[in-house]
């Protein structure tokens, strides 16, 4: 954050510190750690176990006699111990150790996904703030045809060439847009606001895409694909997956907990007591035992049974859940394809309706002039011809933000994505205006 102030960014600029900064993917990897850190203690259960113990202590007696001496003791008895075990065949201990490992793959998923989630709201933030900002610019220039009409109604009432009420119907479209542009300077502070709590850190978007930027559709043979890529790669889908993996180890601990285990152990202990002894004793004595242990559990209380019963039950509902988020994310693909197709087909149609009503406005306003339109006809030419400005651009935003939901869909929104997405983009103050596009060329 050190290195970033509130300045324009680029999306990949953006991107690539928001994964070094954002905390819900710092939690993500420390998870991963934990996990990892889990698996270590179950399968420490499986290895030898190995102990060392010693003892020694201090002893004094005195024997008080009727006759003869008095007996008198001190000595320090000492001695020590070494035992090791080693589990032979516990297979409940087998399948938790595998059931932790899957959890470490589980995590690493989700790391992924949070990654992935996170990169996603950033750019559909940022793609957002730029469709707000495409708003702000054309009504800003709406304002200001608004605001040059005013004066110009103004001045003409001033010389008699205009009737007085024609000021109230300007006056009110000015008004009018005037508070929706303080609208969308409200919503571009609250999208800034989002992207600073994605990324943690405060900048403003700087790249746009061009004002001739077009649309792609899908063929049908690319949904085909696309639909089967999505059932490899959707990374909540490859999360279902593990968790049946990891419900089926479960099913295999819990049937484990009616077969016996068996452990192996050897130790050897040495005693020292040092007290007064009558030869030939020394006082020293060593041990040295083998032991196998073998446990059989028979009966408790059922609750192997219930346990097994369950975790069979979860395995099934685990499956059920995946066919369900299969078909689920099937239809999210395909509306998703669907509405990017009719986007990617709207694209020359609303700008062909710019254009019409680029000129319908140029008429009407050189009629008007002449006499033969009303201001009425003017104001509604143009306020049809910022409205179909907008509607352009924001068709080409929403196929975007559509073209965002696919690549998260499909479980390959990642940096490289973010950087394929940033070479469509031009910085913003290079960025032309939508009629000076369309209309070059044009006598």
């Amino acid at each position: 954050m050190g290195s970033f102030t509130a300045h324009a960014t680029s999306l990949e600029d953006a991107a690539v510190v928001t994964v070094e900064d954002n905390l819900g993917i710092l939690s993500a990897h420390n998870s991963i750690e934990i996990t990892r850190l889990d698996t270590h203690t179950t399968r420490s259960s499986l290895l030898p176990n190995l102990s060392l113990s010693a003892n020694t202590s201090l002893n004094k007696s005195y024997t008080d006699q009727v006759s003869g001496n008095d007996v008198k003791a001190k000595y320090n008895a000492h001695g020590y111990s070494v035992s090791l075990s080693q589990t032979i065949f516990d297979l409940a201990t087998f399948y938790k150790y595998e059931n932790s490992l899957n959890n470490i793959d589980i995590e690493v998923i989700k790391l992924e996904q949070r990654t992935q989630n996170t990169l996603s709201e950033l750019a559909s933030e940022y793609i957002s703030y730029l469709k707000t900002h495409a708003q702000y610019d054309s009504t800003l220039l709406e304002l200001r045809s608004a605001e040059q009409r005013l004066k110009q109604v103004t001045r003409n009432i001033e010389l008699g060439n205009t009737p007085g009420n024609d000021i109230y119907e300007v006056q009110s479209q000015y008004v009018r847009i005037e508070n929706s542009l303080q609208q969308i300077e409200s919503d571009l502070r609250n999208s800034l606001t989002q992207l600073e709590r994605i990324s943690f850190y405060s900048f403003t978007p700087s790249y746009d895409f061009p004002a001739d930027y077009t649309p792609v559709s899908i063929s049908n043979q690319e949904f085909t694909s696309l639909l089967a890529q999505l059932n490899q790669t959707n990374l909540d889908l490859m999360v279902s997956r593990l968790q049946i993996e990891k419900r089926q180890s479960d099913l295999h601990e819990s049937r484990s907990a009616f077969l016996p285990t068996l452990q192996a152990s050897v130790s050897y202990s040495h005693d020292d007591s040092n007290s007064n002894v009558t030869p030939p004793d020394t006082g020293m004595s060593d041990q040295l035992v083998y032991a196998l242990n073998l446990s059989m559990p028979i009966y408790s209380g059922g609750s192997n049974i219930a346990t097994l019963n369950k975790t069979q039950l979860e395995l099934e509902n685990e499956q059920v859940l995946l066919r369900d988020s299969l078909n689920d994310y099937q239809s999210e693909l395909t509306t998703t394809i669907e509405t990017m197709n009719r986007q990617a087909n709207s694209t020359q149609h609303l700008k062909d309706i710019v254009l019409a009503n680029y000129n319908s406005f140029q008429g009407i306003q050189r009629a008007y002039q002449l006499g033969t339109r009303t201001l009425t006809d003017v104001l509604a030419a143009e306020t049809k011809l910022f409205n179909s400005i907008r509607d352009y651009n924001n068709n080409i935003y929403d196929y975007e933000l559509e073209r965002i939901k696919l690549l998260t869909l499909l479980g390959s929104f990642n940096l490289d994505l973010v950087a394929n997405m940033q070479l469509a983009m031009i910085p913003r103050d290079a960025k032309e205006d939508v009629i000076d596009v369309f209309t070059r060329g044009t006598p």
